[in-house]
């Protein structure tokens, strides 16, 4: 009688364990990485730099951010869907230099060169980014700090966060030409007296 029928559990066992052992597959490290490759979503690579990330201008001016935009994917183009300005003022200010970022004004940038929206690989935009209107009551020498954010993808549809950045604008009050004239007619009359002086010094 064979020895799985005559009631000994550890028969049982034995022949269970010879009949269902168990198979332990130990694929290749490439093909792990290959796997990986292929379940792991795809991420936009671009490289966005203010220069500079600061400007100043006069109260009721407009001043006009320039950057870099570099997408470092040497396969995959990118779609800059989206286009967010914001700011606040600094601590210690009393009142808010920037009154404007023209959001709408990137897109005109950007797709004059780019009409649908999308970097192709290994492809760097440099140029206007957007402009900021100053308030026209904005105190000389006040500043304030904004932020920027681009949204965007692989596709038209996403809105994944591309970029963050920061930058600054201050309120810079220039003299008039009638000032400025008023200025260079008094600092000659001054020279003019100095050099008289001295030839009636000696």
């Amino acid at each position: 009688m064979p020895r799985f029928f005559n009631g000994s559990s550890g028969g049982l066992t034995l022949l269970f364990s010879r009949l269902f052992r168990p198979v332990v597959m130990i694929a290749p490290a490439a093909s792990l990485v290959a796997l990986f490759a292929l379940v792991a979503p795809a991420k936009a690579q671009i490289v966005v730099t203010l220069t500079p990330s600061f400007a100043s201008g006069a109260p009721g001016s407009t001043v006009t951010f320039q950057a870099t935009i570099q997408n470092q994917s040497t396969t995959q183009g990118v779609f800059l869907n989206e286009f967010f300005g914001d700011f606040a003022s600094l601590p210690g200010d009393t009142q808010d230099v920037i009154n404007t970022v023209d959001e709408p004004s990137f897109f005109g940038y950007f797709q004059a060169q780019f009409p649908d929206r999308r970097l192709p690989a290994n492809t760097t935009y440099t140029g206007n980014l957007v402009d900021v209107t100053i308030r026209a009551n904005a105190p000389n020498g006040a500043a304030d700090a904004g932020e920027i954010v681009i949204r965007g993808g692989l596709t038209e549809s996403e809105r994944n966060i591309l970029a963050d950045l920061d930058f600054t604008v201050t309120s810079a009050v220039i003299p008039e030409a009638s000032s400025v004239g008023l200025l260079g007619l008094g600092a000659g009359a001054f020279l003019g007296g100095a050099v008289l002086r001295r030839r009636k010094a000696r």
